[in-house]
């Protein structure tokens, strides 16, 4: 929704996630975030680059068990959150070739983990 009086919009959604780094799927929510997050990254492209924000980002908050997902200066916050459904959806299916890490495809390792019920839970599935 873009609003009258401001130049940008600012989101942010949370949805619980990995509540320990004693967890044994932190390791492979850290990377797989890092990955999401890198400049110039799939997400990055998908998202600043197309000039619907200045920022975006999804982030683990292991101390509260929370996995974040904001949107910093966007001209249309739901378009950019819409764009990350995407990006998300486009991995959950499979449709996105993994990044490997030490030989293996990355989403072999969060397959079913809290990262995909986050996904499923922030953008609005199941």
């Amino acid at each position: 929704m873009r609003l009258a009086t401001q130049e940008s919009t600012y989101l942010i959604a949370t949805a619980p996630g990995i509540p320990s780094i004693q967890h044994p799927d932190a390791p492979a929510m850290v990377v797989t975030l890092s990955w999401l997050n890198m400049l110039e990254g799939y997400m990055w492209k998908r998202i600043r680059g197309a000039g619907l924000a200045y920022g975006a980002s999804i982030r683990a908050d292991m101390r509260r068990g929370q996995v974040l997902f904001s949107v910093y200066r966007s001209p249309n916050g739901f378009a950019a959150w819409n764009e990350a459904r995407k990006i998300v959806s486009e991995i959950v299916s499979g449709e996105v070739p993994p990044p490997f890490v030490l030989g293996c495809p990355l989403y072999s390792y969060f397959t079913g983990t809290p990262l995909v019920y986050f996904f499923l839970g922030v953008f609005g599935w199941g």
